[in-house]
């Protein structure tokens, strides 16, 4: 008996089968003839929806052709006789597509997630006349398909798969600003989606593309950045500023923050003291109508020693007082936010590492208050140096304390880019913060509604004032 004998221990052995029941070639040969039944029906579906959509295209084509046709007479009996059974046809055509989509699914969900959802890819649909979406949407969309990260995690175990189930669902997708949907259809799709038997046909380009989640070594850089140096030359900005401030206030969009409106005012000193209101005057100075109040009067000799490039010996007093207070309040911020860090003692969290210290306590006290909102905005998202530490001490690589440090969610990308993933997120979920603040509520994306950006999941919360509480990256 050799060593690849069917019956032995040996055999079995060597052919790795020892212990498993094997199927007999016939029960193989018969399995095979039946997956390949299988392929041939499919084959035949997808042709009969082709078919079925060519014919409906072509009966599509003859009815505008005599549309024309009659238009110079529209008492031409013959003309409308054959628009009349052309018409008969396109509705014998949809019933048998309707009929037959029902039964037949030409892109799977998991087929939409594998080709194309794990990418973010950017697709082009076309879907099949007289369906639902055909109906809401048109003929075409373009966007990207929307998966919730749980939705991820139960698809992504069919990549690399050869076979996996054909399931059929509502698909949320993001339409591209280039279709031609008004604000209802745009919510319907973020939302509800369409069924992705309604799909006929998937065109994407056939660019390389590859999932963006944990590709990068040390930092990402946001997809289409294009980095332009812009110069110091000296130049005062101040009077460029007002006037944006004033537009802004005039035309009560994109609201200022606290912080912008102390600036306003300050600006307002330095540049157009003339110009300033009653109302404005009360909010600037004490009730000597002399003294300047305190949260106007550090912004003032900011600006005004922008605007000078020199100030006199009083006024240098209250600019280096001000920059104490400010690195003050910097540091208590940023010891209150590592004690949250760890149990031990915090001379004990910071001495493990007193460079990282160091550099948390420079960034804190570089730190402006941030306007996170734009152009449209009903509500201003602030960003605060508490919720900004919150970020950055917990999630930003090199800047993790205690039992924060390598344990959290971290961020791929550097500072100054994760402030502008989440100025993208506040700019395109901008209407439901307003909702949500209109209604005295919180807005929040967690878990299941988190948001998707260049290949990743995000949490936000927002509270009922406008202010940013927390923002992190979920690591799909």
């Amino acid at each position: 008996m050799g060593k690849g004998d069917t019956k032995s221990k040996k055999g079995k052995r060597w052919r790795g089968s020892y212990g498993k029941k094997r199927n007999s070639r016939k029960v193989r040969n018969k399995k095979k003839k039946k997956e390949n039944q299988k392929r041939i029906e499919f084959g035949r579906k997808v042709e009969k929806i082709k078919m079925l959509n060519t014919q409906f295209d072509l009966l599509k084509l003859m009815e505008d052709v005599h549309e024309k046709k009659l238009e110079p007479n529209p008492n031409n009996k013959d003309v409308s006789k054959l628009l009349k059974n052309i018409n008969q046809a396109q509705q014998v055509t949809l019933e048998l597509m309707n009929k037959h989509r029902d039964e037949f699914i030409g892109y799977s969900v998991e087929e939409i997630f594998v080709n194309n959802g794990q990418f973010d890819r950017f697709v082009s649909i076309e879907f099949h006349a007289g369906s639902e979406a055909f109906n809401k949407f048109g003929s075409t969309i373009m966007g990207t398909f929307i998966f919730t990260q749980f939705e991820v995690k139960s698809l992504k175990k069919h990549i690399g798969q050869t076979k996996y189930p054909r399931t059929s669902k509502n698909m949320r997708f993001e339409p591209s600003k280039l279709c031609d949907l008004d604000d209802t259809q745009i919510g319907e799709l973020k939302k509800i989606g369409f069924n992705n038997k309604d799909i006929k046909t998937i065109y994407k380009s056939t660019t390389r593309y590859e999932n963006r989640y944990k590709k990068a070594v040390g930092f990402k850089e946001i997809p289409g950045t294009i980095e332009i140096k812009i110069k110091d030359d000296g130049y005062d900005y101040g009077p460029m500023l007002l006037k944006l401030y004033e537009s802004r206030i005039k035309k009560n969009s994109f609201p200022l923050i606290l912080e912008e409106y102390h600036k306003y005012l300050a600006l307002k000193l330095n540049y157009n003291k003339d110009g300033i209101t009653e109302e404005e005057k009360t909010e600037i100075y004490e009730k000597d109508n002399v003294t300047i109040k305190p949260n106007i009067s550090d912004i003032y000799i900011d600006t005004k020693y922008y605007k000078d490039d020199e100030l006199n010996e009083k006024d240098k007093k209250i600019f280096e007082n001000y920059l104490k207070r400010k690195t003050d309040i910097a540091k208590e911020a940023v010891d209150k936010e590592i004690q949250k860090s760890s149990s031990d003692a915090i001379h004990k969290i910071i001495g493990k590492d007193l460079k990282r210290y160091m550099k948390a306590l420079m960034l804190a006290a570089q730190f402006e208050p941030e306007n996170l909102s734009t152009y449209g905005a009903t509500h201003s998202v602030r960003l605060g140096l508490e919720a900004f530490l919150h970020v950055v001490l917990r999630h930003c690589q090199g800047y993790q304390f205690g039992d924060w440090d390598g344990k959290r969610t971290t961020f791929e990308y550097r500072i100054k880019d994760v402030i502008r993933i989440l100025k993208i997120i506040i700019e395109n979920c901008q209407k439901e913060i307003d909702i949500a603040i209109d209604k005295g509520n919180d807005f929040q994306l967690v878990k299941g509604t988190s948001y998707l950006y260049d290949g990743n999941y995000y949490s936000i919360h927002i509270d009922k004032n406008g202010d940013l509480i927390s923002f992190h990256p979920r690591n799909k």
